[in-house]
């Protein structure tokens, strides 16, 4: 299944279900519940994907847009014990690991990745 989710909606991907090459737009969110997967989402400046504990995200790609003045629309996935593999963070965009596994991720010029350091089991090579 393919989903766009847009401004002012949520999404939940639930125990079971397995979604491709979903897109959230700037204002929408989509969940990430235990069970579900979501593999070759795109999430826009200003979107959100939530990834609860058993929720598994592959190959998301976060595209968030440079302002004028420096203002940043970042683009967002939020593990909350989720795992999230493969991501790709571009400009504008932000990984946020509060509890969770992320593998393969990859961080590009202008992209943010947010460790809660409790958390982190190995040292980050650079």
């Amino acid at each position: 299944m393919t989903v766009t989710v847009s401004s002012g909606t949520t999404y939940t991907i639930s125990d079971g279900q397995t979604d491709a090459g979903d897109i959230v737009l700037s204002g929408g969110i989509e969940y990430v519940s235990s069970g579900g997967v979501d593999t070759g989402a795109t999430v826009s400046s200003g979107g959100k994907l939530i990834v609860y504990s058993g929720g598994v995200t592959d190959a998301t790609t976060l595209v968030g847009v440079s302002g004028t003045a420096g203002n940043t629309s970042t683009a967002y996935e939020i593990l909350s014990g989720g795992t999230a593999d493969n991501t790709t963070v571009s400009s504008g965009g932000a990984l946020i690991i509060s509890t969770g596994v992320a593998s393969g991720t990859t961080v590009l010029s202008g992209g943010k990745l947010s460790v809660t350091l409790e958390n982190l089991e190995t040292e980050p090579r650079f």
